[in-house]
Order: structure tokens, then C-alpha cells, then sequence
């Protein structure tokens, strides 16, 4: 563009010295052209500017790692002027990336015409992608003026879910009486009170349903088997405090979505929970729709999931699970005492996600250490 104008100059400043010297009508006529260009120039632009607009689209709003996205710059021009060059430039951003992308894209724009120009963008970290179309430029044909095309979509957000690892998982965490679940009340045979069937106790079975009378006569302590009512019941709470390495945050994330889809799989009944702002927030997990709706908050609010231990115990006061497992990349997170002592739960597992070494212990709470590269976890309980 900077060429254009200089050549126009030189040529202007020409025309002009050929008039002075000869003053001559075709001269004249030349210089009044080279004037009258640049305002009929200016006028067309004014007009697409007035009538063309753009946007930014994209299929979806949620995608995996590896998965290739089509993301669609879209120019409706209602002019009926043909120009043959126009740019868009648009910023990509990662939210765990250092540094963002920025792409150029160069089309002409054809009179009364819709242009889509289609990129696919191909995402290998999971985390929050931003795609924004920074500008829109429609050039002259002789590139001496331009102007910038209205947009009324310009940002696209795009959520990257982790692809999920294999965790050693064991659901032999027995489950919960669930005495107030109203969806069998009304059917007969399914009353928490009617033994269904007797098995060896197992630790963290509940002392209630103990079978004293039978435990006596034989060498094993039984337990009693309820009717349906009784299910498992997983609560998953997660806990990130901000820290100089990015990497916990990306492993806390696969490591939350890994955990929750292999519960899926398990159909179990889970919820995914964490402390935001002054209360518990929490999501009931049916479904791999659900997961991805909650894991889209729970990103939002990941830099802000630093809990108050009174709050979380009052959150779950009274209520009973058959698994309760906390994640944090705190070793000396505050939450213990409230998993240990006032949690109430079958098992109890704490999987501290930070490269720092942690022992073992307390005799109710599994702390399970997790190395943000290598990802790797004993068998856990649920």
C-alpha cells in the first residue's frame, strides 16, 4: 500500500510538471484523472464499507485434543463493486500457550456475493482457545485507500476437553443407604428395611447394617443387602491454588476429566464440585453432555477453586457418599481434616496433583501422588 501511494505521488507530481510545461488539454485531462481517482476511490470504498459485513464461525463450541476444528470467516458484501484484494488477520490464543498465532488470510471480494474462507484448526493441548478476527481490510484496485468491513461476530471461544488416560480404578466402595430416594417409594419390595441378601462385611460397610445373629453363628462378619434404594454415589471436589508452573493446571484438568468420564463408564451416579466465589458449586454427572458443560465452568473458574474448609463442610453436612475423592495440588491443603473427620464417605482418597513428594497419611485418607508429566496412579478405590 505504501508503494501504491508513493507511485501515485511520482505520477501525480509528473502530470502536474507535464501541464506547467506544456499546458496542453491533454495534459490537463491526464492531471484532472489522477485527481478525480482517488475520489471515486474513497466513494466505492464508502459504499462496501456502509453495506458489507463479517463474521467469525465455527461448527462447535467444544472439541477433543487432536480433533481438527473448521473455523469460517464469512464477508456478505450487498455492494454490487468487484474489489480484488482484501486481508483478514485473525489472533489465535491458547490459554497454556506462550504466545499467540496470528494468521493472514488474502481473497478478492466479489459484487453481491457472499465470501467464507475456511481454515481447520488443529488443537493438542486441552484448555480454553480464543479465535479473534482482529481485522477485515478491503483494498482499492490500485491499493491507494482501504476500509475496514464491520463485524458483527469477531470472538470465538473454544473448548478443548482432554483426551482422557487410563486410571486403575476399583468401584469396590460399597454404596449408600439412600432411605428418602422418592422415585422407588411406591414400588413394593424396595424398602431400605427388606434384607435381600447377606455378604461378608467389608471395610467401610456401615456398623447399622451389621448382621449380628448370623455373624455369631459362622467366623466372617455379615452384613445385610438392602432393596434399590441403596446406590453408589461418587462425589469428586477439586481444589487449585495458582502457581508459577502451568502444567498442574493442565494436569489437574485431565486428571478431573479422566477421573469423571471413567465414572461415566462405570455408570455411577457422581458430582463434580469445587468452591467458587463464597459457596459450593456443584454438578450432577449423567452423561458425557453434562461432563462437558460442567468441565466448561469448572476451567472458568479454575484459578478461583482455592476453598474455605468451614464452607465445604457445610456444603456436604449430613449427606452420605460411597466415594468421596479430593484433588489438589496443595500438599498441606486444608481440606484434609474436612475429608477425614467430617466427610461422610465409604472411602476417602485425596490425589494431591503437584511434583512435590508427599507421604502417606492419616488411617481413613489415601493421599495418591500425581506427577504433572507422567500422570501415573495406583489403583484407586471409588
Amino acid at each position: 500500500m505504501t508503494r501504491a501511494k508513493l507511485l501515485y505521488a511520482v505520477i501525480l507530481i509528473g502530470l502536474t510538471v507535464f501541464y506547467v510545461l506544456y499546458i496542453d488539454s491533454l495534459a490537463l485531462v491526464l492531471l484532472l484523472c489522477a485527481i478525480l481517482i482517488p475520489v471515486l476511490l474513497c466513494i466505492s470504498l464508502i459504499w462496501v464499507h456502509l453495506s458489507a459485513t463479517s463474521r467469525l464461525l465455527c461448527g462447535t463450541s467444544t472439541c477433543s485434543e487432536d480433533d481438527s476444528v473448521a473455523v469460517t470467516v464469512m464477508l456478505e458484501n450487498h455492494s454490487p463493486l468487484f474489489f480484488p484484494r482484501a486481508e483478514a488477520e485473525l489472533c489465535i490464543s491458547h490459554a497454556f500457550g506462550k504466545h499467540p498465532e496470528v494468521l493472514h488470510l488474502k481473497f478478492p471480494v466479489q459484487g453481491n456475493n457472499t465470501t467464507r474462507l475456511t481454515f481447520y484448526l488443529h488443537t493438542t493441548s486441552c484448555g480454553s482457545v480464543e479465535i479473534r478476527l482482529k481485522r477485515l481490510w478491503i483494498y482499492d484496485m490500485f491499493r491507494l485507500l482501504r476500509t475496514k468491513v464491520r463485524s458483527d461476530h469477531d470472538v470465538m471461544m473454544l473448548l478443548v476437553l482432554p483426551n482422557p488416560i487410563y486410571l486403575p480404578v476399583t468401584t469396590s466402595a460399597p454404596p449408600v443407604d439412600m432411605p428418602d430416594s422418592e422415585r422407588f417409594a411406591d414400588r413394593p419390595g424396595d424398602d431400605p428395611s427388606e434384607i435381600f441378601g447377606i455378604r461378608e462385611y467389608q471395610p467401610g460397610d456401615a456398623v447399622s447394617r451389621m448382621h449380628w445373629k448370623l455373624s455369631s453363628r459362622s467366623d466372617v462378619l455379615l452384613v445385610k443387602e438392602f432393596s434399590l434404594p441403596i446406590e453408589k454415589r461418587l462425589l469428586v471436589y477439586v481444589e487449585y491454588v495458582p502457581g508459577r508452573l502451568l502444567t498442574d493446571a493442565k494436569a489437574m484438568l485431565r486428571l478431573v476429566y479422566s477421573l469423571c468420564y471413567r465414572v461415566l463408564e462405570e455408570n455411577l451416579l457422581c458430582e463434580l464440585a469445587w468452591y467458587e466465589g463464597t459457596q459450593v458449586v456443584t454438578y450432577s454427572l449423567d452423561s458425557e453432555k453434562t461432563l462437558s458443560s460442567a468441565f466448561r465452568k469448572l476451567y472458568d473458574a479454575l484459578f478461583s477453586t482455592k476453598s474455605a474448609p468451614d464452607t465445604v463442610r457445610e456444603a456436604f453436612v449430613g449427606r452420605m457418599f460411597s466415594s468421596a475423592t479430593f484433588l489438589s495440588n496443595r500438599p498441606d491443603t486444608e481440606l484434609l481434616p474436612v475429608l477425614e473427620q467430617h466427610l461422610l464417605a465409604n472411602q476417602k482418597n485425596l490425589l494431591l496433583v503437584t511434583a512435590e513428594n508427599v507421604s502417606l497419611c492419616a488411617d481413613h485418607t489415601e493421599i495418591h501422588m500425581i506427577h504433572p508429566d507422567e500422570m501415573r496412579l495406583k489403583e484407586l478405590v471409588i
